[in-house]
């Protein structure tokens, strides 16, 4: 099939149906309240009788604050949708791309978008609540992975059919955990988080590039300062990306929901898949934070083999040699989730 050329983006922002799964939800936004919740769980040595035999005061923390960071603030109704579509009808999978932390759905406007779509794929993109143009920026404090889990699944049930989710970095933390609670069509993991979560990432970073954290730690999005940008740019984008994509997406910079982050710390999610499906990992050999290690670890974890290229730095998506990320995507969309389907529709009509 020829390639369908794109009928250009658009942006909406989505009146999102009722969750799809039930959760805990907590009505009251409280910023203190993972503070607190690691002050109360302190537990001394005199206290383990009282915690009962056979169970140590670190499964006890992590028990504690797997049933805290299990509470959700309420559904976001605002949530920015970026959306390009084929011009021609089409037969294929809707894709809904989930963005990293510190930044949102415009990262893949440029190339991912446009481009898919000319593939045959309506492809659409969101902000997670608290980024972008959607709603949430006054709890986005508070905001863990579960809560960007419920955006995600949101605008997917506002899509024709299942999408085909699609997550960079954090995203495809987000939609790991997706895969943990219900069967999904196909999920692709762009530079994912490894399975130990953020704590090895960190420690590596520290070692080797410890002005990163601390320039992360300065970060206010609204106020850049120059040595800060210097100093992040090395480390999500390479020397030779266009100076106006850098530029626009320094404007897209934003802070990162520290629940979410300690999510990423703490790992806490349900293991494999619920069921079975199909998988793509991709990572970059010159990702200075996704590094090809974390990336075979997370391959390894669902038993698939990874897909390493070289000259992308960790917003692949924006870098001048992008198709080199999403050559290899497209591909495993065409035998792996358009040709099965379309056998199988095959199949369906042999014996109608």
């Amino acid at each position: 099939m020829p390639p369908v050329a794109h009928s250009g983006g658009s942006r909406c922002h989505i009146g999102m149906r009722p969750p799809l799964r039930r959760q805990n939800r907590v009505e009251a936004v409280d910023s203190c309240r993972i503070a607190r919740c690691f002050v109360a769980r302190r537990c001394s040595k005199t206290s383990m009788a009282v915690i009962g035999p056979g169970l140590t005061t670190a499964n006890f923390i992590t028990s504690s604050l797997r049933s805290s960071l299990s509470e959700m603030l309420p559904p976001e109704t605002q949530l920015e949708v970026r959306s390009h579509l084929p011009r021609a009808r089409t037969d294929k999978p809707p894709l809904l791309f989930v963005h990293g932390g510190y930044c949102d759905a415009w990262c893949w406007e440029p190339f991912f978008l446009p481009w898919f779509a000319a593939q045959g794929f309506p492809s659409h993109a969101l902000s997670l609540r608290g980024h972008g143009a959607s709603g949430g920026q006054e709890s986005l404090f508070v905001a863990g992975l579960d809560d960007y889990v419920a955006d995600v699944e949101h605008v997917a049930a506002a899509l024709p059919s299942p999408p085909v989710l699609i997550g960079h970095s954090l995203g495809a933390a987000v939609v790991e955990r997706i895969l943990t609670t219900r069967p999904v069509r196909a999920a692709a993991l762009l530079a994912p988080v490894p399975p130990g979560g953020l704590g090895p990432v960190a420690s590596r970073l520290m070692a080797w590039q410890p002005e990163y954290l601390v320039n992360m730690h300065r970060l206010d999005a609204p106020h850049l300062s120059g040595d800060v940008l210097a100093a992040l740019r090395p480390m999500y984008f390479s020397e030779t990306i266009d100076p106006k994509i850098l530029a626009e997406a320094f404007t897209h910079l934003s802070v990162e929901s520290p629940r979410a982050l300690l999510d990423l710390m703490l790992r806490l999610h349900g293991g494999k898949p619920v069921a079975a499906a199909r998988l793509f990992v991709l990572g970059s050999h010159d990702d200075r934070i996704s590094a090809p290690a974390d990336v075979n670890a997370t391959a390894s974890l669902y038993g698939i083999a990874p897909i390493i290229v070289r000259g992308l730095a960790h917003m692949m998506m924006l870098e001048r040699e992008w198709e080199t990320a999403a050559r290899p995507l497209l591909d495993w969309l065409e035998r792996e989730v358009v040709s099965p389907a379309a056998t199988a529709s095959a199949r369906r009509a042999s014996r109608s």
